[in-house]
């Protein structure tokens, strides 16, 4: 049975009309969710990556050792330029870090780059995406944020994080074997970023009632829907642990797309609660 996001995806890639009378937009082409997606996402590499072009990947120790290693197994023939960051101290997603990979990604010359990490790296490999104008995808090692698919990062700018508008990931893969055995806690932070989008829903509403913003029910409902779905796959036990994992998952990426701006760059995305907290 698909994903909601899948279907989303569907009806929005490269634009569709909404029930409320505005034109939206996803930027993700593909989301891959299940076991074994790492070999099925580096296979798809190939489609993207000339003969004598590569791939600049970015990771950091930890998230090389959970998925990065094994992704770039499967990337047969294709060549990568790798950069992998510090796992301790865990790396800040700040403004200079983004310039400092921007310049490293223009001297290599890839065709993508690709993000292997949960919201920090996510960010970071964005952002450095949308600093060089060199399409991004995101290898998920945790269901943590929705950051993979929103269109903006969480970047530290004169000491302040700030929520700065970015490049979505044209392809998300989220191997659940990879995203079963991330720390427990990540899974909770995903989780404490879904509820609180009962919050943004209720802020939405608030906002249409008092200044007249304009509100799109498929895209306010797809939030909420994320809330509470996420909040039944977490009552699963853990000899079942992949399926909610996969539902989590599907939550963030489509929490994440809600947040985007929808093809209407002077709507502001919906409130979010992601934490100034690096390694998210």
């Amino acid at each position: 049975m698909p994903y909601f996001f899948e279907d989303l995806v569907h009806r929005y890639r490269g634009g569709g009309s909404c029930p409320c009378g505005r034109n939206h937009a996803i930027g993700a082409k593909d989301v891959l969710v299940g076991r074994g997606v790492l070999e099925s996402s580096a296979t798809m590499l190939g489609g993207e990556v000339p003969a004598g072009g590569c791939a600049w990947v970015l990771s950091d120790e930890r998230t090389e050792e959970a998925a990065g290693r094994e992704w770039k197994r499967h990337a047969r023939g294709i060549r990568l330029v790798s950069k992998i960051l510090p796992g301790e101290p865990k790396p800040v997603p700040t403004i200079e870090l983004v310039r400092a990979l921007a310049t490293e990604v223009r001297a290599a010359g890839p065709s993508v780059i690709v993000g292997v990490g949960s919201g920090v790296i996510a960010d970071l490999a964005k952002h450095a995406s949308h600093e060089t104008g060199v399409p991004n995808w995101a290898v998920v090692t945790a269901a943590s944020v929705d950051a993979y698919s929103s269109a903006t990062a969480a970047i530290r700018v004169e000491g302040y994080h700030r929520t700065l508008p970015t490049a979505v990931s044209e392809h998300i893969a989220c191997d659940l074997d990879v995203i079963a055995k991330a720390p427990r806690e990540l899974f909770f932070d995903g989780l404490g970023d879904l509820l609180a989008k009962i919050i943004s829903h209720l802020d939405w509403k608030l906002a249409r009632l008092m200044t007249d913003e304009h509100y799109c029910p498929v895209i306010s409902e797809a939030s909420l829907g994320s809330s509470r779905q996420a909040l039944a796959a977490a009552g699963h036990s853990p000899p079942t642990r992949f399926r909610p994992c996969a539902r989590l998952r599907t939550r963030c990426s489509r929490r994440g797309s809600a947040c985007r701006r929808w093809a209407d760059p002077g709507r502001r995305p919906l409130p979010s609660t992601r934490s100034g907290i690096s390694g998210r």
